[in-house]
């Protein structure tokens, strides 16, 4: 009966250890894809290992127009359903770095949803709206 207890022990110590890391090999997986907004911006994710991602992020609204539709490249990082991102839109002649951090839920409806905080901040001098910050809410595109 000992041994078999012993057994058990080490079965329920090494069942511990493994957890979190098969629980967490699947983060990325959950966030990749396609996201819109309710602005109708795009962030296409795609998983490079368990915990980041490479994508993209085109705006539907911006103050320099060939911004819009632009696919500014990002890097993600995760941790749980938590999301940190970063991006720079000066490929298509704007003066804005944008960082976003947010958390993948389900809504009411049970849809997939991102909820995002957004800082994007403007090079140059500091004035009163080189500073902004949104909150938005990205809906996956498609099914998974």
């Amino acid at each position: 009966m000992q041994r078999f207890l012993r057994r058990v022990s080490l079965l329920l110590v090494v069942a511990t250890l493994l957890l979190p890391a098969l629980s967490s090999a699947d983060d990325a997986d959950r966030f990749a894809g396609t996201w819109r907004n309710q602005r109708g911006s795009v962030l296409a994710l795609s998983k490079q290992d368990r915990d980041n991602l490479k994508g993209t992020f085109a705006t539907a609204v911006a103050s320099t127009r060939d911004c819009i539709g632009y696919k500014a490249p990002l890097n993600a990082a995760i941790n749980g359903n938590a999301i940190a991102l970063s991006l720079t839109m000066k490929g298509c002649g704007s003066p804005y770095v944008v960082a976003m951090t947010g958390t993948l839920h389900k809504d009411k409806d049970q849809k997939e949803t991102l909820v995002m905080q957004a800082l994007i901040q403007s090079k140059g001098e500091d004035h009163w709206n080189s500073r902004i910050q949104t909150t938005d809410y990205y809906y996956r595109q498609g099914s998974q």
